[in-house]
């Protein structure tokens, strides 16, 4: 396959979609409408199209994923008005622990909190 070089100034688009050799949707960069406010995203798939690393930025939160190549567990660090956050998430994307300011949540795998520790210990 031969490369063609583009020379352009700029490129306007709501997406961008990068495929493998099998025509599969391998990372996207785009822009969406979310709860009626633009959402950046930024996303790398594996094989099966699930996402192993994404980065979601807009007006009212951020957040980074990563997830194991086997799908089982992720970690999200968020940033949101409500504060910031790191978060272990189970395979179904439902929070595990949740990591907070002032606490620290544990969840069963139905993502029903069963413990807090706040700053103080307790």
């Amino acid at each position: 396959m031969t490369k063609e070089k583009l020379n352009v100034e700029s490129v306007t688009a709501k997406a961008f979609y990068l495929t493998d050799e099998d025509g599969k949707v391998r990372c996207e960069l785009s822009s969406t409408k979310s709860r009626g406010e633009t959402v950046i995203m930024f996303r790398m798939t594996d094989n099966d199209g699930d996402p192993l690393v994404s980065i979601e930025a807009s007006s009212s939160r951020s957040v980074v994923s990563v997830s194991s190549p086997s799908d089982e567990n992720a970690v999200r660090l968020m940033s949101d008005t409500n504060g910031n956050a790191v978060v272990v998430c189970n395979s179904k994307g439902w929070p595990r622990i949740n990591i907070g300011k002032d606490k620290i949540t544990f969840f069963d795998d139905s993502a029903n909190p069963i413990r807090t520790l706040n700053s103080k210990g307790e």
